[in-house]
């Protein structure tokens, strides 16, 4: 009588290691913030060549990825001139010095063209001049105006202002629109931001820059005005560091090995409202006589 040998169950190959847990995109949007909101608030605090310093960093690692973001296309900027003219301008803004800061923005373009014209047409020659230009002008001039901002009376407390709305716009429309997010704001530029987000944040920005000038005595017509109409402004300073991105057609304008900020897409894509909500505010306070 035959017996049945008992079948041996293949052996199962070895199992693959557990996954490293890695921090959350969330987890690292605010640790990153976490870090670098107390850098910028002891930079104002402290203002001079520190905030000059914080600034010129900032406006450095924006320009490096605005001009990185460009340098596939048939006509780009000249990174290099875009940036230590953005330097320059930002160093005029610090030293009170403005021939130093209208010569920064006149060498940009022009050195970029005259570097530019022996191997393109003028055509080209001045669509090259007119893309750096557009980085100085995009990123180095807000920074530039919060340094000289600093310097003004109560200067403190308008930067405080103007970063409370951008940051308080990014995150409660980013918080928003993750919780109660259902239809698209801009599918077409940027298919995660929703109406509901961008309501949330501009709300939330609303309520906290007119509790700010409210405590501290300047809640007036004019900065009512003022910083309702900054919100929406940061919302559209998003969207339209998203156009960049897809006009340029890449996902995200950081840069490999210098992404100074986990969780984001690079230093732009922290800085956009700031960049569009900086000159508005700063026009407005000189225009209603604030500064």
């Amino acid at each position: 009588m035959q017996t049945k040998q008992a079948s041996i169950p293949p052996e199962k190959p070895n199992a693959a290691p557990p996954p490293r847990r890695t921090l959350s995109n969330l987890g690292l949007r605010i640790l990153t913030a976490l870090i670098v909101m107390p850098i910028i608030l002891g930079g104002a605090l402290l203002g001079g060549s520190a905030w000059f310093a914080i600034m010129a960093l900032m406006a450095a690692l924006g320009l490096i990825e605005f001009f990185n973001l460009t340098r596939l296309q048939a006509v780009h900027g000249n990174g290099l001139i875009g940036l230590v003219c953005g330097l320059l301008l930002i160093g005029g803004a610090h030293l009170d010095a403005p021939p130093l800061w209208i010569g920064a923005l006149i060498a940009a373009p022009l050195l970029t063209f005259i570097v530019v014209l022996p191997q393109r047409p003028p055509v080209q020659a001045f669509g090259h001049a007119a893309t750096t230009l557009l980085g100085v002008v995009y990123i180095a001039v807000p920074a530039a105006l919060l340094v000289d901002l600093l310097s003004k009376p109560h200067g403190f407390s308008w930067e405080i202002l103007i970063f409370s709305i951008t940051v308080t716009t990014d995150t409660a429309a980013y918080f928003g629109g993750r919780f109660f997010g259902r239809r698209q704001l801009a599918p077409r530029l940027s298919p995660k931001k929703t109406v509901e987000g961008a309501i949330s944040g501009v709300a939330a920005a609303s309520i906290v820059a007119i509790t700010i000038l409210a405590l501290s005595g300047w809640l007036t017509p004019a900065t009512l005005v003022m910083v309702l109409i900054a919100p929406p402004l940061a919302v559209l300073g998003d969207l339209l560091e998203s156009a960049l991105k897809r006009y340029f057609h890449v996902k995200d304008s950081a840069v490999s090995g210098i992404n100074v900020l986990p969780g984001h897409g690079g230093v732009l894509d922290r800085i956009d409202s700031l960049l569009v909500v900086t000159p508005f505010v700063y026009a407005c306070l000189l225009l209603f006589g604030y500064i």
